[in-house]
């Protein structure tokens, strides 16, 4: 989940997006003591920031979860606002930084919805703060990055720094609490550390664990639980991964733990985890359900149905199946190609069910936890070393508000072939019209034309800066030239795609395709000669 997940003013209540307050669909096992401890710090007056950190899986989001329940049903203990943002996965300073900027702008206008923001960042950063100390506000911020905070208060505020100056404002100040949850531990500044409580969410305990492995419909007597649960650390995302295995692969019962691996493995978050997880993908075998948790990994985030269809039907496209058919890629996915609506929402239950999806049947979109999109990402690139590749530009063109192809564009001859690239505003009016034409003559198997259109299409595209689509495009081009049988089509646009891919690194695959499509046509045929 990222973005925000509950905002509420007193007799002004605010839903925006998924709202984790309302999403608990079973009662929540353990943690009395951390529960204890939030609430706590809300009622006191020394304490003005609380710091929850512990690895992926522990259980952080869950207990914010319980505890914003708990805390809604009493009517939030006296808070005049409340406002909770889930900020992405990030590795890098750049992908913090927009991260930060899109919490800045979405929260300013929620907090400050008649008020001009100001241009500079560190501006809209102290207007924010203040706007928070004006009220009783708590503020809760989920899976923060230790990448946007900096030790030193002093030193001049950059970008990255942006959410480490916040907190040090809330914890100098603040009428309300600011809850953060995090892997890491966040240095705070000697200044401000004595209104600042860090605490470190350890596992569940051996009780808690039977308890929560019942729950989820593991059949065994409580002692036999409690040594499962201790085996797996009290890991509260392994023994869910667990608990719905179990009872979906063997009827509840615990006597197939033998199906898990054991394995040396140097990396320690999530190692339980990855453990079940093998368990669970060799038990799927090769069905559309495994197959769309692999879809899921190559995203960076959530993934809506419509992305996932448009995905999903662009894969069943002739053309498509036609140039990359001996992919293996391609291959894995043609299962899932073959579920209409209905059964898709079956499989999407099935996933939520097994807990490797966090969203029902009903949700607009699908997500999974972090360290479950890691492990399946890791075994996509394994197993099909070209499916990331071949599908990034597919993945990115899906997310375009017009659809993959349906651009703006203007009117073309299908014949027409100029070979100087056009200006940037010809590039905008022309894409439209020539998506819509390019898959009028697809339907129509108008292959000729196809080739023509989009060929022109990925000249467009480059000219617009958008690499991804004008190499799709290309091999799009190349494609529909080899379905049309034209020599000349074909050697034009493999150009055009050897050139792409020789500028984004891909040489040896450009190699590959003008080897394969010298095999294609007669030796004759004059074909550009390339060296890896």
């Amino acid at each position: 989940m990222v973005g925000a997940f509950v905002a509420w003013r007193q007799k002004n209540k605010v839903d925006n997006g998924v709202s984790l307050v309302n999403d608990c669909r079973s009662v929540f096992v353990g943690r009395k003591k951390e529960l204890g401890l939030l609430l706590k710090a809300w009622r006191s007056d020394s304490h003005n920031v609380f710091m929850l950190s512990g690895m992926g899986g522990v259980g952080k989001t869950s207990l914010l979860q319980a505890w914003l329940t708990q805390a809604e049903a009493a009517g939030w203990h006296g808070a005049e606002q409340v406002f909770g943002w889930s900020f992405p996965d990030v590795s890098t300073y750049p992908g913090a930084q927009r991260a930060m900027q899109d919490f800045l702008q979405q929260a300013l206008e929620w907090f400050g919805p008649d008020m001009k923001i100001p241009p500079a960042l560190t501006e809209q950063l102290n207007l924010l703060a203040r706007l928070i100390q004006r009220r009783r506000t708590l503020l809760v911020l989920d899976n923060v990055s230790h990448l946007n905070f900096t030790l030193d208060v002093s030193a001049q505020i950059h970008e990255r720094q942006l959410l480490g100056a916040l907190l040090n404002q809330l914890a100098a100040y603040n009428p309300g609490l600011c809850l953060l949850a995090g892997r890491k531990d966040v240095p705070v500044s000697e200044a401000f550390r004595s209104g600042v409580i860090q605490y470190a969410l350890p596992g569940l305990d051996d009780d808690a664990g039977a308890a929560l492995l019942r729950q989820q419909g593991v059949k065994a007597e409580t002692g036999r639980l409690q040594r499962i649960a201790h085996s797996f650390g009290g890991d509260p995302l392994s023994l869910r991964l667990l608990g719905g295995y179990l009872a979906h692969a063997f009827n509840g019962s615990p006597e197939r733990m033998d199906s898990i691996p054991i394995w040396q493995d140097l990396q320690q978050e999530g190692f339980h985890t990855r453990r079940v997880l093998s368990a669970i993908e060799q038990w799927m075998g090769a069905s559309p359900d495994l197959i769309l948790i692999y879809l899921l990994s190559l995203m960076d985030g959530p993934a809506t149905k419509k992305e996932l269809f448009q995905l999903l039907g662009n894969c069943r496209q002739p053309w498509f199946r036609r140039w990359l058919q001996p992919d293996q890629a391609l291959r894995a996915v043609a299962p899932l190609t073959q579920v209409d609506v209905r059964e898709y929402t079956k499989i999407q239950r099935r996933l939520h069910r097994l807990h490797l999806v966090s969203s029902p049947a009903v949700a607009p979109s699908l997500d999974t936890h972090a360290l479950i999109r890691a492990y399946f990402r890791q075994r996509v690139a394994l197993r099909f070393p070209l499916m990331q590749e071949r599908f990034d530009a597919l993945l990115k063109n899906c997310r375009q508000p017009d659809g993959a192809f349906i651009m703006q564009g203007a009117e073309m001859g299908s014949a027409a072939r100029s070979h100087a690239l056009p200006d940037l505003q010809t590039a905008v009016q022309a894409t439209r019209t020539l998506g819509v034409k390019l898959e009028q003559s697809t339907q129509r198997k108008q292959w000729y034309r196809a080739a023509i259109l989009a060929y022109h299409l990925s000249e467009h595209h480059l000219v617009l800066g958008n690499i991804p689509a004008a190499i799709y495009c290309a091999r799009r081009s190349v494609a529909y030239a080899e379905l049309s049988h034209d020599q000349p089509s074909m050697l034009q646009n493999l150009k055009m795609l050897s050139k792409l891919l020789s500028l984004t690194g891909g040489k040896v695959e450009a190699v590959a395709l003008i080897q394969r499509a010298r095999r294609s046509f007669d030796a004759s045929f004059a074909l550009p000669r390339m060296t890896a």
